[in-house]
């Protein structure tokens, strides 16, 4: 009997170790770069329709509890946001963060400049903690119109 009991808490201790380390890793710079590509993969083979559509999707392959796809036009029309679908279909090229920066501005220069994407820093309220944080959030070329881009407070 002791054996299995320790068996089982041992499984147990294992198991959520893994699904917390799993959740630490979601929101690491290399996997919202990787979420950004494998988007882009699903947009081009599924067409854009139905790309958004599953970026939008809540429950969607799009969306982890910390990281999230969003699409929006070089010149700052918001197609698609995994978060917050209030956005969709608002130009916000002029939004700023903290600091005065001007993001989308920056997501489009990016993008411009290498088409194969980079990363932005900017500094935004992270919905968490409640607070100002540092954000990175990586961006690349969707079609010569759209940009795609996931963010990870840093």
């Amino acid at each position: 009997m002791k054996y299995w009991l320790l068996l089982l808490v041992t499984a147990c201790f294992f198991i959520g170790n893994t699904a917390f380390a799993q959740q630490k890793r979601e929101s690491t710079v290399e996997n919202a770069k990787a979420f950004v590509l494998e988007a882009i993969d699903y947009i081009n083979a599924n067409g854009l329709e139905k790309g958004l559509a599953e970026i939008q999707n809540p429950n969607g392959k799009f969306h982890t509890k910390e990281l999230y796809i969003f699409v929006v036009e070089h010149r700052g029309k918001m197609v698609a946001h995994g978060a917050n679908p209030g956005l969709v279909g608002k130009n916000v090229y002029e939004m700023r963060d903290s600091d005065g920066v001007a993001l989308f501005h920056e997501f489009a220069k990016k993008v411009e400049e290498n088409p194969e994407g980079g990363w932005v820093y900017y500094k935004w309220p992270n919905p968490a903690t409640k607070m100002i944080e540092k954000k990175a959030t990586f961006v690349k070329d969707l079609d010569g119109t759209n940009l795609v881009g996931c963010g990870v407070y840093q």
